[in-house]
């Protein structure tokens, strides 16, 4: 959220935590002082093991205690929020990589630093600064042979790769670094460090009285293009980074993308990557509070991360925004809009330093009947959209809406169009947001015990839109609303998982395009007794504690591989194997999916690799081993193929 000076108060209101997608190949600038680096050997054993899930396992009473339904431990999520304490440079570890392992580097980013050198403590997650961690694979170039049942070795080694970590340098972190406590407040109620006596119990307002400047966290997601890495937070500017040592390239207010993001504007965290036109799209949202308005700016961006659209795109829809993710198919942006509005009293309380931005924002559930609506809105690509499209209202004819059941959604999977031009999308929904923007903070979110309580389960949801009758599809006689005004046909979603999945990802060559498997994560174990009963619906869900390939043609086919209950599993990202096409049917799932698990038992953070193909998701790690430094829980990242760096002082970058 921002604000502008003078009459027109300007707000950026958009709010996060996947899709992975391909990273085009790009030349690297040679002549980077990181070309002539070459990355020390760890000295931390290799624990490249398949571990199985111990059914037996028994838990002692004092741990189920703090046990959430979904068969999570609390105590050991909780110290999942506890900050990197080391950024680690380049450092090759070696690790069993199979033979059909793409090379390719992955970057994955997320909230890592929590508390200032004062020890204060920002109060949610997504207020922390951002940690970009970054794997580069080496696996070998021949498979392993076997005599008498044992594996030999190949005169290369069995796999090896580069992992390095490190803080983006924003102008928020750069100046919390210098005076060693929290300078900026954040955007989920993170307040600015208090200097007056007794601030801390009473005055700490008076800190944070009319600073209405938030801090660009950079912690949501980043990707591979042109050359370099890209950090992103939806509410602010991108930052570009080294993508060997991560070092931040940008100055500390971000990167304007060659000019096409005014002052105001934001570039979301959840860009798409069009396989077919080798494009990225992606949307910046910016409340005006003058007009009550929100604008989403669209854009495309070539293979070097720069634009392709002459003139702006953007349309315009009322009250602020809670849109996080989006969709795009051939032919079209997808959004669910969800009605809301600034309370002005906390808009107030906010601004005088007392309350939180995001705070202001007030759902309509339950107080008239757009709660109880969800309304699609479907924006044409620029290639189909004729003459200009600058401030386009939700009322124009090339905008089509299309009203569904009320729901909150934070992500989603895919979409494409079907042999009859339907959309099929698939996300991640629920009845009510999940991260409590109506509750004001005075101690970081994740310490609370009943965190998890009054949390409805997410699903994952299937949709399909008529564009010719503009409704749900198949069309069939169906009122979702109470009052007479809101009357349509539409057909009931098809529940495809309802294990608490979030993250939900599918292969980056079938964005935009048919798909049958989903990866996501999900809850440890399946919800059987709700935590409570509130209005009929039931509550209670948990953190990520397995991986789930979803088969959206039969969901019943669907594997899980679970992990322990103080094991805590990242995003997972999709990478084909070496010789597949996911494109053709029968190979869709011929691939590995890689992601960070966070113990919070054993405080060590490992990276692990999980076979998709058929039901070899169920027999768990076909290699896992530990990294140089504790990660926490982290939010979204990608897979850039191809793109690899020097293992030793002889070797070249290979891109």
């Amino acid at each position: 959220m921002r604000f502008r000076g003078g009459q027109s108060i300007f707000i950026l209101l958009t709010w996060e935590v996947v899709i992975s997608f391909k990273a085009p190949l790009s030349t690297l600038n040679l002549h980077s002082s990181t070309n002539v680096f070459s990355p020390p050997t760890s000295t931390i054993p290799s624990t490249n093991i398949r571990r199985k899930k111990n059914n037996k396992k028994e838990i002692n009473e004092e741990e189920y205690d703090k046990m959430t339904v979904t068969g999570a431990n609390l105590k050991y999520w909780k110290r999942g929020f506890t900050s990197c304490a080391k950024e680690i440079s380049p450092t090759v570890i070696p690790m069993d990589l199979p033979h059909d392992f793409p090379i390719g580097t992955y970057y994955r980013n997320g909230h890592g630093k929590y508390e200032a050198d004062d020890g204060e403590k920002v109060l949610h997650m997504l207020d922390a600064d951002g940690l970009v961690v970054s794997v580069s694979f080496d696996p070998p170039s021949k498979p392993p042979t076997f005599i008498n049942n044992s594996k030999q070795t190949n005169s290369n080694s069995s796999g090896r790769i580069i992992f390095r970590n490190k803080f983006v340098r924003t102008e928020g972190y750069l100046k919390d670094q210098r005076f060693g406590k929290m300078t900026l407040r954040g955007l989920f109620g993170t307040k600015r460090s208090s200097t007056l006596p007794f601030g801390k119990q009473r005055l700490q307002f008076l800190d944070n009285m009319f600073r209405t400047k938030v801090k660009n966290a950079a912690n949501t997601n980043v990707l591979y293009a042109g050359g370099k890495a890209h950090a992103l937070w939806e509410v602010g500017k991108p930052f570009e980074l080294d993508p060997y040592t991560l070092d931040t390239l940008s100055l500390p207010r971000g990167n304007n993308m060659n000019g096409i993001l005014t002052k105001y504007d934001a570039f979301g965290a959840h860009p798409k990557y069009d396989p077919k036109s080798n494009i990225y799209v992606n949307f910046g949202n910016s409340y005006n509070p003058v007009t009550g308005k929100t604008k989403t700016r669209l854009f495309e961006l070539d293979e070097n991360f720069i634009s392709i659209n002459s003139d702006e795109v953007s349309f315009l829809y009322d009250g602020p925004s809670l849109v996080h993710d989006f969709c795009v198919t051939d032919s079209w942006h997808l959004f669910l809009l969800n009605s809301a509005k600034i309370d002005s009293t906390k808009l107030l309380q906010a601004i005088v330093g007392s309350g939180s931005m995001m705070n202001a924002i007030m759902t309509t559930e339950g107080t008239n009947s757009d709660a109880n609506t969800t309304m699609a809105v479907l924006v044409p690509r620029r290639k189909y959209l004729q003459g200009p499209a600058f401030n386009m209202d939700l009322t124009d004819p090339r905008i089509k809406v299309i009203p569904m059941p009320g729901h909150f959604n934070f992500h989603f999977a895919n979409a494409y169009e079907d042999e009859n031009g339907n959309i099929i999308f698939d996300s991640v929904e629920q009845d009510q947001d999940a991260f409590g923007l109506n509750n004001e903070l005075s101690a970081p979110i994740w310490e609370s015990d009943s965190y998890f309580d009054s949390i409805e389960p997410s699903k994952l949801v299937r949709h399909s839109l008529d564009l010719t009758f503009n409704c749900l599809s198949p069309a069939r006689g169906y009122n979702i609303g109470s009052s007479t005004s809101i009357s349509y046909n539409c057909s009931p979603q098809t529940i495809l998982n309802s294990r608490a999945p979030e993250f939900p990802s599918i292969p980056s060559d079938l964005s935009t395009r048919q798909h049958r498997f989903i990866y996501c994560v999900g809850g440890h174990k399946e919800i059987t007794e709700p935590k409570m009963e509130k209005a009929n619906k039931k509550l209670g869900t948990g953190p990520p504690g397995s991986v789930i390939k979803v088969d959206s043609q039969d969901p019943s086919k669907s594997v899980v591989y679970e992990y322990e209950s103080h094991e805590f599993p990242g995003e997972v990202t999709f990478v084909a194997k070496v010789g597949s096409n996911v494109t053709d049917p029968t190979q869709e799932d011929r691939g590995y999916l890689i992601h960070f698990v966070t113990n919070g038992k054993d405080m060590t953070t490992d990276l692990v690799i999980l076979d998709a193909e058929g039901n070899n998701l169920r027999e768990g790690p076909i290699s896992r081993t530990t990294l140089p430094t504790f990660v926490g829980h982290g939010l979204h990242g990608n897979f850039a193929k191809g793109v690899t760096f020097p293992f030793t002082q002889d070797e070249n970058f290979n891109i």
